[in-house]
């Protein structure tokens, strides 16, 4: 579970999931972390986001997405957590990836589980995607900042 993206130099921005980062066999304590590159040798120091709990990290789920606005600096992960055995889609915003405010994404029913999130980020809007079970299927959700309500949208169903 490893994310990454650029900054306008070129250089590297991760986000990435430690499953059981005690070694103790329960992955309840497992965490979101960020890094970013400073010069082409320097990276920063690990810096623990979130506990995401048990996440379905087997392949092909993708429960980490990282993007970057560069008309604000701003640096975004939307990732999967686990509370009490349902899943939900959280984001995290960072306009100097020291400090991070997270909030979880609105979903159709609170008792359906969500996976597999996508993140895009461009002139100071928020794009979210990912997949809700029990038939509900894909969810959009946009926004104009970092903060406030997001316009909720299902997008048109796919075939196989």
């Amino acid at each position: 579970q490893l994310a990454m993206t650029k900054n306008p130099c070129g250089l590297p921005l991760l986000a990435y999931v430690w499953e059981d980062p005690n070694g103790d066999s329960n992955y309840a304590d497992s965490k979101l972390y960020f890094m970013r590159r400073f010069t082409d040798v320097f990276w920063s120091v690990p810096l623990v986001i979130d506990t995401v709990g048990d996440i379905n990290v087997n392949n092909p789920f993708r429960q980490v997405s990282i993007a970057y606005d560069v008309s604000n600096d701003r640096i975004g992960i939307a990732y999967q957590v686990s509370v009490s055995g349902t899943t939900s889609i959280k984001l995290a915003l960072s306009e100097t990836g020291a400090s991070w405010a997270t909030e979880t994404l609105p979903k159709a029913d609170a008792a359906h589980n969500a996976s597999q999130p996508t993140l895009a980020l461009g002139n100071g809007n928020v794009f979210v995607a990912f997949k809700e079970d029990s038939g509900v299927g894909a969810r959009y959700l946009s926004r104009s900042g970092a903060s406030g309500s997001f316009n909720v949208s299902k997008p048109p169903t796919f075939a196989n």
